[in-house]
């Protein structure tokens, strides 16, 4: 199999389907008939994050049994793997949430730690999840930072200032725990806080208690737009022509679990005002394409949003190497105005100075 013919491959083995589904029975017709070179997909749902969840998804369609031996061992072990680091991370954010609970805050749980204590996961295997990211009220952030200081939790990296500045505050790490706590007090970076504005995201939030711990949750329509802002816009994956697989299979849960409370038109209206309609709906059209999810209803995917796909498609088929190229070449693009831009020279190299000192701060000499 070519580059595209492995991203489309693991992509029909991670879209949900019941196991006497004709999109099942295609897959399985495949398995047995095509000799999978079964290396290059794995390291690429590894490079995707998505190895546990490929895992998962065989098994729910009645294909596991079907992988070669060593396949299946090394899915398993994964799979078994990430049930435990899942398992402690829940039991870490217990032990944060109870500490903050007792300051009077209720922390806001985001991304992967909102979807692991609401049970959007169907499998705690289903996502590998990096760090764990909270909100707390901006007025409150230091007294949160000194309670997990004195609870042995100490900053990953130096350079305060570039701190002070972010939306969140330094990742914190604690030698007996798995993961790095990242408290936010902002959502998103200054530049897309008119999609998420973070005083709408506290007022929407759900109170919810979930293993004695007082917590707040994202709006579904909320949980959604930080998905697509965050990956999407944040991370350049729709300038750049790429795709998170985690991400979109993060949309994908959080779409099956929520689109009854969603007003999708409300939603894409309120994108659409904001320049973002587009990018929005080539994201829905990625999960649809790719995982089998339908776009909303009434929502409809431009020819724009089309293009977006065909170029991820195109894209997928290069080597890694012309893939940079052509990220860069999209940056060089906005070249010629960025020069013309008094403001852009020292907002550069604040940029610049930032990146530098958070680089020395974790490779000190």
């Amino acid at each position: 199999m070519n580059r595209l013919q492995m991203f489309q491959f693991l992509c029909q083995c991670l879209a949900p389907a019941a196991p006497d589904s004709a999109a099942t029975q295609r897959l399985a017709q495949r398995l047995a008939q095509e000799p999978i070179t079964w290396g290059p997909v794995i390291y690429l749902a590894n490079a995707h994050l998505v190895a546990p969840t490929l895992g998962y998804a065989l098994a729910q369609k009645g294909l596991f049994d079907r992988l070669p031996p060593e396949v299946q061992d090394y899915l398993t072990t994964l799979r078994a793997l990430t049930r435990q680091r899942n398992q402690r991370l829940r039991q870490q954010l217990v032990t944060v949430g109870a500490e903050l609970n007792a300051l009077g805050v209720e922390p806001l749980l985001l991304k992967g730690a909102a979807g692991l204590l609401r049970g959007l996961y169907p499998d705690a295997t289903v996502r590998l999840i990096n760090d764990l990211d909270l909100a707390v009220p901006a007025e409150r952030l230091d007294a949160c930072l000194a309670a997990l200081t004195a609870m042995g939790y100490r900053p990953r990296y130096a350079a305060e200032a570039f701190w002070q500045q972010h939306r969140h505050a330094p990742p914190l790490d604690h030698p007996d725990w798995p993961a790095l706590v990242e408290l936010h007090r902002d959502l998103v970076g200054l530049r897309y806080r008119s999609l998420l504005d973070t005083a709408e995201f506290w007022r929407a939030a759900r109170p919810v208690t979930v293993d004695g711990v007082a917590w707040r949750l994202p709006s579904p329509a909320h949980g959604v737009l930080h998905n697509f802002v965050h990956t999407q816009l944040k991370d350049h994956n729709y300038r750049y022509g790429c795709v998170q697989l985690r991400q979109l299979y993060e949309l994908l849960l959080l779409r099956q679990a929520d689109d009854a409370q969603l007003d999708w038109p409300v939603l894409l209206a309120t994108v659409d005002s904001q320049g973002a309609g587009t990018a929005l709906r080539a994201y829905l059209l990625l999960a649809e394409k790719l995982l089998g999810q339908p776009l909303p209803p009434g929502a409809k995917a431009p020819l724009t949003a089309y293009r977006a796909y065909y170029r991820l498609l195109l894209q997928t088929c290069l080597p890694p190497t012309a893939t940079w190229f052509i990220c860069h070449a999209t940056r060089l693009r906005d070249l010629p105005l960025r020069l013309v831009t008094p403001s852009w020279y020292p907002a550069k190299y604040r940029a610049l100075t930032r990146r530098w000192r958070r680089e020395a701060s974790a490779n000190p000499p």
